[in-house]
């Protein structure tokens, strides 16, 4: 996720992972063959599927949060 970040490159995520290092810790690697694109590209551009159906045209009237109680 890091090499995501705009001008964040191969150098920067050494550096980030020998500071780690210093400090005891280390960056969680991905699985062997995980493919980052594959992924992104399964969840579309905006992360939401509108195809599903669910929702059933539900509109929020703002209710829900709504005060009830009487001061």
């Amino acid at each position: 996720d890091l090499l995501d970040i705009r001008n964040f490159g191969a150098k920067s995520i050494d550096e980030v992972k020998m500071k780690l290092i210093g400090l005891g810790l280390a960056l969680k690697d991905s699985p062997p063959g995980f493919d980052p694109s594959a992924a992104a590209a399964e969840y579309g551009s905006d992360g939401y599927d509108d195809d599903d159906g669910l929702g059933g045209g539900f509109t929020d009237d703002g209710q829900d949060y709504a005060e009830t109680e009487q001061l």
